[in-house]
């Protein structure tokens, strides 16, 4: 696969690899699905929960909430990034978010020479939404941090 140059680079989603501009060859399992991401970028997932069906998903509310914070060159490098990303949440049934009735949950950081700053913020509503959401945090591929 080609990582077209780009102001920020791409990461293989699955080993942490960093590319830019060059050709990113790897060996994957037969399960894999080989992919990269713009290196830093806030990926939102919704975990999957034990015994319960994928079906219907886009219906259910967000009552666990991830954002996935992918590695960037300047994390090794003591350098300064950025990234943000925000998760737009209505009742998946009705035409209601028309008229405001939705939620957003946004996660952005900055990170500079050896530290993270975190932000998560929440607002709006809908009929229907959880009182209270899970939010985690996560870094694939990052050597394991200290909170201060």
């Amino acid at each position: 696969v080609f990582a077209p140059k780009s102001a920020h680079g791409w990461v293989d989603r699955l080993n942490g690899d960093l590319f830019n501009g060059n050709r990113a060859t790897s060996v994957y399992g037969i399960g894999d699905v080989p992919s990269l991401v713009r290196q830093g970028s806030v990926i939102p997932m919704r975990p999957r929960e034990r015994g319960q069906s994928s079906l219907a998903r886009a219906q259910k509310s967000f009552s666990d909430l991830e954002f996935r914070i992918m590695p960037a060159e300047a994390f090794y490098q003591g350098g300064q990034f950025s990234g943000k990303a925000q998760v737009v949440e209505d009742d998946g049934m009705t035409t209601d978010y028309l008229i405001g009735k939705q939620s957003f949950t946004k996660c952005e950081y900055s990170f500079n020479a050896s530290s993270f700053q975190i932000t998560l913020s929440q607002f709006g509503d809908f009929s229907g939404r959880p009182q209270l959401q899970t939010v985690r945090l996560s870094f694939p591929q990052l050597p394991p941090m200290t909170l201060v």
